[in-house]
């Protein structure tokens, strides 16, 4: 929810008045704002930026992507994402533990011997400024920095996102709009390169001059421990971006993002934060 508030608001020492721009700036920091924060910002009603004001070409592009010009109409977006969601298929079940081979229950912690993809691991908490003073917890640990990154492209002067339809089995409904890379690359590093995330190449070796953004962030600390991605957002040469892009991928702006979070199950939390952080870029340059 974003509220503006209709009348004075009491001060309070753990809170602080801040402008969008200067929570853009704070954004280009590492692990400075969290998961929360993102995810709302990223429905934050940015205004345009005139082309004056706009001096990068890349922040021109995406202020005009915020308004029209998308190559895929709202209808054949929203059409292709049915159509992704009716061809998949995830079911869970609950397990005993001791029928998931290879991992192991020791005092504190549920890991893997060979050490990858992630542990779940038991934390005791104490905090001045919560509910409650203290609170005991099982916390998800991954094991290693994630990569999650937009890859977008200007077309006809308007800039797009490269978006991935991602099923997770914590959906309500079987897959949302997650950005084009998501993963720890260490869970893939058994992989021949062809069978690795797409994408996930220009993500680790990106050209010069395609970074775009790029920083740090922490995923939701009431979940999850130590667990930090580098979010980026690249814009590669369009030989390595084409427009006919593979399955389970649909070009959309910035535009039909922000109006996709309006509504619930569309964009992954992951996605927001990226979204979060071109509407900082905007902020900025206003």
């Amino acid at each position: 929810m974003i509220v503006e508030a209709d009348g004075d608001i009491e001060d309070h020492p753990d809170f602080s008045w801040l402008t969008l721009g200067q929570i853009g700036e704070l954004l280009h920091l590492d692990n400075v704002v969290n998961m929360d924060a993102r995810t709302v910002l990223a429905c934050a009603p940015i205004g345009a930026v005139d082309r004056e004001g706009a001096r990068d070409p890349f922040v021109a592009a995406l202020a005009r992507s915020r308004q029209a010009g998308a190559l895929h109409s709202d209808v054949d977006l929203l059409s292709w994402f049915t159509a992704e969601r009716a061809r998949q298929s995830v079911r869970a079940e609950r397990v005993p533990l001791a029928a998931l081979p290879g991992w192991v229950k020791g005092t504190h912690t549920i890991d893997r011997p060979d050490g990858r993809f992630f542990r779940v691991t038991a934390v005791s908490v104490e905090a001045g400024s919560r509910e409650v003073s203290r609170w005991t917890q099982p916390l998800i640990e991954p094991r290693g920095l994630g990569v999650t990154a937009f890859v977008t492209r200007r077309i006809d002067g308007v800039l797009h996102v490269l978006m991935r339809a991602r099923a997770e089995a914590g959906f309500l409904g079987a897959l949302e709009l997650g950005p084009t890379v998501q993963c720890v690359p260490a869970n893939h590093d058994d992989l021949p390169p062809e069978d690795r995330p797409a994408y996930l190449g220009l993500a680790l070796d990106p050209a010069p001059g395609t970074v775009r953004y790029e920083a740090v962030h922490s995923e939701e600390g009431g979940r999850f421990l130590n667990a930090v991605s580098r979010y980026m957002i690249l814009e590669p040469a369009p030989e390595q971006a084409p427009l006919d892009a593979p399955p389970g991928f649909c070009w959309a702006t910035v535009g039909q993002l922000t109006s996709l979070v309006r509504h619930s199950n569309y964009v992954n939390v992951q996605a927001r934060s990226l979204l979060a952080c071109l509407n900082g870029m905007l902020a900025r340059a206003r």
